[in-house]
């Protein structure tokens, strides 16, 4: 029987899932972590499978690709022995794209990809999907992709509400398996204008509302861009985010 889940209760509960989600990252110490999130994303958002994939990732062989995936091991195995890199066309497409890529826009009319797309739903891997890509700032590319068997309407709606969330643990994804697998330097790090911002008058002493209120955004927002501060400067909190950005001297306090 395939698992729908209620879009209500999942639409009241979306912030404290997205946040809590947002929150373990910066608990990940390993690989064994990434992966147990992983599938941990997938149980809680009632999704098929997820997948994560790295290309040239620092510290990787070149040409080599790195995965996590949910997939069964069976559909693994048999991907990889019968070289579905060459057929599966969701890959190049994603990885192309500079906006997320939903599966429904392959050309199904191809016999071989209609027999491809076939053996896949036969091994669960989900009739629908949406795969995000991720232009990583030492020149890495790397795909994370989420699928379910939801009917056409279900997935439409359940789409618009996740898009956000799937799109930013992307993100933070990707961050965490460079960081487990690849140790990062404080070289590496960059902030946006806006984190820096945020971050900056964080050490000034203002509250999320009075940043809000100086930066004409909202607090949610405010909220968001030092979460991803945070997660960057590989900190457990926001003190200790400001604390690592000044000792960089990458902020200086208003």
């Amino acid at each position: 029987m395939t698992f729908v889940p209620d879009l209500t209760h999942a639409a009241s509960q979306e912030d404290g899932l997205f946040y809590d989600f947002i929150d373990r990252f910066d608990t990940l110490k390993t690989l064994p972590d990434c992966r147990a999130l992983l599938y941990e994303i997938v149980r809680e958002y009632g999704l098929s499978n997820a997948a994560y994939l790295g290309v040239n990732l620092p510290g990787v062989p070149r040409g080599q690709h790195f995965g996590i995936v949910t997939y069964s091991n069976e559909w693994v195995t048999r991907y990889i022995h019968l070289n579905y890199f060459r057929v599966d066309p969701v890959i190049p497409s994603a990885m192309r794209s500079l906006l997320p890529f939903d599966w429904s826009n392959v050309d199904h009319n191809n016999l071989e990809l209609r027999r491809f797309f076939g053996e896949a739903s036969e091994f669960k891997v989900g009739l629908q999907g949406l795969s995000f890509p991720i232009r990583g700032r030492l020149g890495e590319t790397a795909l994370f992709s989420v699928s379910s068997n939801l009917k056409d309407r279900d997935w439409a709606t359940f789409r618009r509400r996740f898009m956000r969330d799937f799109q930013t643990l992307a993100f933070y994804f990707h961050e965490a398996v460079l960081r487990t697998e690849t140790l990062l330097s404080e070289n590496d790090i960059k902030l946006s204008r806006r984190e820096v911002e945020c971050l900056s008058w964080a050490a000034a002493g203002k509250t999320f509302s009075e940043i809000a209120t100086i930066l004409s955004l909202s607090e949610r927002t405010v909220k968001f861009y030092l979460d991803v501060a945070r997660v960057k400067l590989r900190s457990t909190n926001i003190t200790q985010a400001v604390s690592k950005a000044a000792t960089m001297n990458v902020i200086r306090p208003y």
